[in-house]
């Protein structure tokens, strides 16, 4: 990886209007059905939704049944808080991994902690219910083939290790929010 290579790229939105992000990627991922068209002709359908609708979108609109890699950590203290999923979907999915999920710095939040619980690693059901109600505010994606290296750098994130990491989306930390 060259110094100056853009490995991955996100955009987190606090607004109350959805805005929404209609990336060519989504157009692509498509996949056989198993069944005809009425010419005879093999049907796709959509892995991803045709869009996110940031602060609208909830993870199963986007990846629908398609579950892809799950990270969550909820502060105690001053550290981000986030939840996202990750998805590599290959030739399809122009080798990208998309990365979606909600970080602390919006107002809207509230989902990370309504459905997240505390501290403690969430269950199997607080994750399907955050995947099914929680608002994605966030939506990043990885150059070709650097999934696994970026996600490398997103677990660094909390690991107390001095080690290079990227957050999810903006940091909180470091640059503040203001509503309109």
């Amino acid at each position: 990886m060259a110094d100056n290579e853009v490995i991955y790229w996100a955009i987190t939105y606090c607004g109350r209007t959805p805005v929404v992000i209609n990336r060519e990627v989504f157009k692509m991922a498509q996949e056989y059905t198993g069944e005809k068209d009425f010419f005879g002709k093999d049907k796709y359908g959509f892995t991803f939704g045709k869009n996110v609708q940031l602060n609208k979108s909830t993870i199963i609109d986007v990846f629908k049944e398609e579950r892809g890699d799950f990270k969550s950590f909820i502060s105690g203290a001053t550290a981000n808080s986030y939840a996202y999923e990750s998805l590599y979907s290959g030739n399809p999915g122009e080798y990208q991994t998309i990365i979606i999920g909600e970080n602390d710095i919006c107002e809207s939040a509230n989902d990370l902690y309504k459905y997240l619980g505390d501290m403690a690693s969430p269950s199997q059901e607080e994750i399907q219910q955050f995947r099914e109600e929680g608002r994605v505010n966030t939506y990043g994606e990885t150059a070709p083939f650097m999934g696994e290296e970026v996600l490398k750098l997103l677990d660094a994130q909390n690991c107390g290790k001095v080690s290079p990491y990227i957050t999810f989306g903006v940091d909180r930390i470091r640059v503040r929010y203001f509503n309109d």
